[in-house]
């Protein structure tokens, strides 16, 4: 497709890295607008997303390089420092990593903050899938489907010539679906812990049924990826935690924006 949008000289603009700062732009004005009775207010918005942004960064390398060892070990700095070569759990479980710290040095409440941060996440992989399609990367399964795809870039990362699946743009449009779920239940939260447990369900298993459209090398374990392995953990407690949340709420009624009771969408939690 256009793995560069723009080129002149010696600079050059790459479709990948500029809808990554899309999504992450993206994710920062939803919460910029909704977080406040959460306690993210627009300081601490800006101060979240770096800290995140670098957990996701480490964590995707570092699972990425630990599904494919030994094959980068001839060539460490080269795997380290690539363009490519990034897992999305990876990235998921060290921003959240770096976001709990960040929660627990600002006093804040985790869960609360959890639910915002989940539409915001599947908003952000709705526009970032779109950049994978754009430069090849995460491409599908060679078909025959009427809207199969063809990259024949020169710099592409898919295979050229190949009539493949859409994988990027199935993954795009589970996470644009999973934020338009998710969005609708944040402006009605019936307890904390709600849209975060809601995405832990519905991401993983979306996922694992996506993941058999995939013809990029990801790491495989028998019949399944290392994503779908992964996926078969996250699910449950996902569920455990919807569960649990929902027992301990009682049943207590309708709660505001970050699961706080009462609390008003443009204001701060009384």
């Amino acid at each position: 497709m256009y793995p560069v949008l723009v080129e002149i000289g010696g600079f050059s603009i790459h479709s990948f890295g500029l809808l990554m700062a899309l999504a992450w732009l993206a994710a920062g004005i939803y919460l910029d607008r909704n977080g406040r009775p959460a306690g993210l207010d627009g300081d601490r918005v800006s101060g979240f997303l770096l800290w995140t942004l670098i957990g996701s960064i480490l964590g995707a390398r570092a699972l990425y390089l630990a599904v494919e060892y030994p094959s980068w070990t001839s060539h460490p700095w080269e795997a380290v420092f690539s363009r490519s070569g990034f897992v999305f759990y990876g990235g998921l479980f060290g921003g959240v990593l770096a976001g709990v710290l960040f929660v627990r040095r600002h006093g804040l409440a985790v869960l609360p903050v959890a639910d915002v941060i989940a539409p915001a996440l599947a908003l952000g992989l709705g526009i970032g899938r779109i950049g994978c399609f754009l430069a090849g990367d995460d491409y599908g399964r060679p078909t025959d489907l009427p809207w199969a795809v063809t990259f024949d870039h020169p710099h592409t990362l898919a295979p050229m010539g190949v009539a493949l699946h859409p994988a990027q743009l199935y993954l795009s449009l589970n996470g644009f679906c999973i934020f338009a779920i998710l969005h609708r239940r944040f402006s009605r939260l019936k307890f904390a812990g709600e849209t975060a447990g809601l995405f832990l369900m519905l991401y993983p298993l979306t996922r694992f049924l996506l993941e058999f459209t995939r013809g990029d090398p990801r790491g495989f374990y028998g019949p399944l990826s290392t994503s779908q392995w992964i996926s078969l953990l996250v699910f449950p407690a996902g569920v455990l935690l919807y569960l649990r949340r929902e027992k301990d709420s009682g049943g207590r009624g309708r709660r505001g924006p970050g699961g706080v009771p009462g609390a008003d969408r443009a204001g701060p939690p009384p």
